[in-house]
């Protein structure tokens, strides 16, 4: 909960410098007055310049000075409510007129489609800018000239943003008024009527031009018959016959774009009736009906044109001469670029189609107006949370850093946390159900706890906009430390690597460093170090390249159990094999010591010296049973002692006590 209260501060503060002390830090005039003082320097450079190079690349700079000045200075166009005031106050409000402001409102949509691909567009270029920083060369001047371009990009961004949010709050305002048009409309019955009546022979006039287009190109038909008979049986070629041959088609062709023409506007009438429909009854259920059979008609006259379009794309005309060859070409690319205007008609059709349908949704239920304008003011209130957490507060070489990108990387590394203690406890339940060795369990926490910390660093660089060649800058700035100070902790970290694959050293192991004086239980193997548990409790973090690069004993590393050394010394003139007999039942006796095939208490005699006869009994435990070898060696020995004080052997008035080895 606190976290969340600093987030909502965080954005709360920010919101506030957004929109007033950074609004007046960065106003207009004082980026002009910026940009002027730039292009009066680039001037004097280019004055003092004579390299051919850098002159292009100065007045190159001046050229995106002068761009960068016009963006700040172009305000962004807002939409005036003088049409629609005009509607609004008008005391009889004719259907034609409603009809051109249905136009205007589509215009505005289609607008709010290219704008959105123009920021898309504009996104992108902003995404390679960003790549160029990262990759150029040290040249100052080169990175001015991508800094301009960055600025450029973003301020054709802001603008096309701001041009949307005024069209839009246009647009929301039209459909919130369209109730009380459409009912003035309704009103004016003699309006209606007569426009009904215009419709009407309008459609008559278009009807009887397809008939007289149609019956054209049945006579043409029976005309291009003849020629390609007369062209066929002829003994030479006729250039004549050709170009006439290449003129009816094309004159066919015409007569189907015609046709093609006729039929869209009957589509405008069509939607015309379908908008008179809408303001007279607003009935929804034949409304959608009237809409779904527009919508086909338009989809099949696409289709048709599109089978045209392919038709002549792919024709490829007979092998007449060239005369005519380049008529039936000429014809064709008229008649395609008909076509293609036809396409777009069409498509404009559909859009004022679907303008109509959002104002039936307007008019038939005021309340929409109010969920959208809801939604809309949610949508903005997301868009001004999605500014501030994108405001970049410090930017260097095409790297931005904001809100967002803080949070992100936040998130990541808790995700991170959580992947990994998860992982964790996974292998503790894997341990238990599969009876996997805890130094095999150890292994498998260190790799997976660094491959998910370099994954973590790998895509948190991503998030920072980092790329591959900044990575390899990083990477030899690394090799030059290695060089200088950090070889410790590579060769360290590479002897954990080795140790770690190898198990030269596993957790549990008893081992004995003689040349640092350092014995005890191997707890944990990390990558850089590795932590021992002396015999006093004491905690030893040892670096792994004494592993590698000392003399190490490691008392566990072939077998489970540990052998344990007791010396002992008694008078020379003892009964060896009594001696003997006395400590090996003595040391069957005792807890935690081995007595099978393998392993069993042994007695041997080393050496006589001028202290006596020197022994030493073996005895082999459990490794898992071993807690502190060095207390349970004394224990041993003074058990041993008092067995020979027992049976009258007598001992030597020296004797040592060595260590485990």
């Amino acid at each position: 909960m606190s976290f969340l209260k600093i987030l909502i501060l965080a954005i709360f503060f920010t919101v506030t410098i957004n929109s007033h002390s950074f609004g007046l830090i960065q106003k207009s005039s004082d980026n002009i007055a910026a940009i002027n003082k730039m292009e009066q320097q680039t001037y004097n450079q280019i004055s003092k310049t004579k390299d051919p190079e850098t002159l292009d690349k100065l007045y190159v700079k001046i050229d995106l000075l002068r761009e960068l000045k016009s963006l700040y200075s172009t305000k962004p166009k807002v939409q005036n409510n003088e049409k629609l005031d005009r509607l609004l106050k008008a005391k009889v409000i004719y259907f034609d007129e409603f009809n051109n402001f249905v136009d205007y409102l589509t215009n505005l949509s289609n607008t709010i489609n290219s704008l959105e691909k123009t920021i898309q567009h504009l996104s992108e270029r902003k995404k390679i800018l960003n790549e160029e920083f990262l990759s150029i060369q040290k040249n100052t001047l080169d990175e001015e000239l991508l800094d301009l371009r960055y600025k450029i990009t973003q301020a054709k961004l802001d603008q096309a943003k701001k041009s949307i949010d005024n069209i839009n709050k246009f647009l929301n305002d039209s459909y919130k008024s369209m109730n009380s048009l459409t009912h003035k409309i309704a009103l004016d019955k003699y309006a209606l009527k007569n426009i009904n009546e215009k419709i009407k022979s309008q459609e008559k006039y278009y009807d009887e031009m397809q008939d007289n287009i149609v019956s054209q190109n049945i006579q043409l038909d029976t005309q291009i018959q003849l020629l390609v008979s007369q062209i066929m049986h002829s003994s030479t070629s006729s250039t004549y016959l050709q170009n006439r041959l290449a003129q009816l088609e094309n004159q066919k062709l015409y007569n189907e774009n015609q046709l093609f023409g006729i039929a869209i506007s009957i589509i405008d009438l069509k939607i015309r009736r379908y908008l008179i429909e809408i303001i007279e009854n607003k009935n929804s259920t034949h409304a959608v009906a009237v809409y779904t059979q527009i919508q086909k008609e338009i989809q099949k006259i696409e289709n048709s044109i599109d089978t045209n379009i392919q038709f002549i794309t792919n024709y490829s005309p007979p092998n007449y001469t060239a005369n005519s060859q380049v008529s039936y070409f000429v014809y064709f690319k008229q008649t395609l670029l008909d076509l293609m205007t036809y396409k777009q008609n069409l498509s404009l059709l559909e859009n004022k189609l679907n303008t109509i349908r959002k104002i039936l949704l307007h008019i038939q239920n005021p309340s929409i107006y109010a969920l959208n304008k809801a939604a809309k003011s949610l949508k903005n209130i997301g868009i001004q949370v999605s500014h501030v957490l994108n405001y970049s507060f410090f930017e260097y070489k095409g790297i931005d850093l904001s809100l967002s990108l803080i949070l992100k990387i936040i998130i990541l590394l808790f995700l991170g946390f959580l992947l990994d203690k998860h992982y964790k406890k996974s292998l503790e339940k894997l341990k238990l159900r599969q009876s996997i060795g805890e130094a095999n369990i150890q292994i498998l926490k260190t790799l997976g706890s660094y491959i998910i910390v370099i994954v973590i660093l790998a895509i948190s660089l991503t998030f920072i906009g980092v790329n591959a060649s900044t990575i390899a800058l990083i990477a030899g700035a690394l090799s030059v430390g290695l060089g200088f100070g950090l070889q410790n902790i590579a060769n360290n970290m590479v002897s954990g690597i080795i140790i770690i694959f190898e198990q030269l050293v596993k957790p549990g192991d008893i081992i004995n460093i003689p040349e640092n004086n350092i014995s005890g239980i191997v707890v944990e193997t990390k990558l850089r170090s590795t932590i021992i548990k002396a015999y006093d409790n004491t905690d030893i973090i040892v670096p792994n390249s004494y592993f590698i690069n000392s003399k190490v004993i490691n008392s566990t590393y072939s077998s489970g159990a540990i052998k344990l050394k007791i010396p002992f010394i008694v008078d020379i003139n003892s009964d060896i094999e009594k001696v003997k007999e006395i400590v090996i039942e003595e040391l069957k006796k005792q807890d935690y010591i081995l007595d099978n095939e393998t392993y069993s208490p042994k007695c041997v005699l080393i050496k006589q010296s001028i202290y006596g006869l020197e022994f030493e009994a073996w005895a082999w435990i459990e490794k898992t049973d071993l807690k502190a070898p060095v207390w349970l060696q004394e224990l041993y020995y003074v058990k041993i002692i008092e067995a020979l004080k027992k049976n009258s052997v007598v001992l030597s008035t020296i004797n040592r006590f060595l260590e485990v080895k």
